[in-house]
């Protein structure tokens, strides 16, 4: 049958059992997964997470009437009230997330981006910042790059956020 892509098996493995083994391993041990189409495959092979030492929750979305992120972000609000490690289910990496959520409290950053080069860059939006690392601006794919260089700079879907970026977010995000 048909199986969310998060689930995909890398080396016997889900793509998503990877990406909580990396966050256990960064000493994150509460864990809220945004499911929607095919999730309960996602609920019945993590259940609530205490086969693996960890708290996992699910938060899910109607089907009928996605939020996208910040919609369902809107509706954990009173669950995150720390900062909060951000992934996109269906990316395969190996991050040393400590280093990342030192880099964001030593910035005082309420938004801290994973960004990478990639092999692709003419067709990817990119991340423009300055010499301190501070985000100045993106340059969407959509954008004419034929009179000016660009940097390889891709966010690679890896975020962390302060709780206080949650006052930004709405019920009704279209």
């Amino acid at each position: 049958g048909m199986i969310p892509k998060p689930m995909l098996e890398v080396g016997g493995f889900p793509i998503l059992y990877h990406q909580i083994m990396n966050l256990k391993k960064s000493n994150i041990y509460d864990i809220i997964i945004i499911i929607g189409h095919l999730g309960e495959k996602i609920r019945e092979y993590f259940g609530d997470g205490k086969k693996y030492g960890l708290r996992i929750q699910y938060f899910e979305e109607n089907p009928n009437e996605p939020l996208g992120t910040a919609g369902a972000l809107y509706y954990l609000k009173e669950k995150l009230d720390d900062d909060f490690v951000f992934l996109l289910a269906d990316i395969f990496f190996d991050v040393d997330l400590d280093r990342m959520i030192k880099f964001h409290k030593k910035k005082n950053a309420t938004i801290t981006l994973f960004t990478h080069p990639n092999s692709h860059p003419f067709d990817s939006d990119l991340v423009l910042t300055d010499e301190k690392s501070k985000v100045v601006g993106f340059d969407y794919k959509t954008n004419d790059r034929s009179n000016y260089d660009y940097t390889n700079l891709v966010n690679a879907g890896i975020m962390i956020f302060s709780p206080e970026i949650l006052n930004y977010m709405t019920k009704q995000v279209k």
